[in-house]
């Protein structure tokens, strides 16, 4: 369909991923906007991009421009080939507790005196749990939060944090071999 000016993708789609209509663009287009987008959203993984696309826009070979768009940002080439590589190729799993990822955040001080959260996601169910503090990350609260998944939910194949000295410690080691999962660090 064209309306104003524009051409118009018309389709339902099918379950939860239905959608009326969505913009055509070209893919030079398209490389165009997953830049914009990336830079605007954080430097993005490719997947991230990519849900944003679907619910606004429909481009031949759209991964292929998402790809193209990463490839080409100058700021995430700085830090490597690496780094390029974990943006397009993201952790995840395909059956839950397979893999729970954890991190502390510093935030600026909020109602009742909380600054730091504590976040876990479980990659292939992207269930997102967090614990608020007042206090800085220690290894007694990381095990509080940790026996708390493990306990209600279930204890995750693998967990993965970034290493920084609330995760890595022999008391959270300990934990973790406990209730089961390879800690990676």
């Amino acid at each position: 369909m064209i309306e104003d000016g524009k051409l118009w993708f018309i389709r339902g789609g099918s379950g939860m991923q239905a959608r009326d209509r969505r913009e055509c663009v070209s893919r030079v287009e398209a490389v165009e906007l997953a830049k914009i987008e990336h830079e605007q959203g954080g430097h993005w993984h490719w997947d991230a991009i990519k849900i944003v696309f679907l619910d606004r826009y429909h481009s031949p070979k759209l991964d292929e421009s998402i790809v193209k768009a990463i490839m080409d940002c100058a700021h995430c080439k700085n830090f490597g080939g690496t780094h390029l590589h974990s943006l397009l190729q993201p952790i995840t799993r395909r059956h839950p507790f397979k893999l729970l990822v954890g991190n502390y955040l510093s935030l600026p001080v909020g109602k009742g005196g909380y600054h730091m959260a504590r976040i876990y996601l479980d990659t292939c169910l992207q269930h997102v749990w967090g614990y608020k503090f007042k206090t800085h990350g220690t290894a007694m609260m990381t095990n509080r939060s940790l026996d708390d998944i493990f306990h209600n939910f279930a204890p995750p194949e693998v967990f993965m944090a970034d290493g920084g000295k609330h995760f890595k410690n022999h008391e959270v080691a300990d934990n973790c071999k406990r209730g089961g999962p390879d800690c990676i660090q």
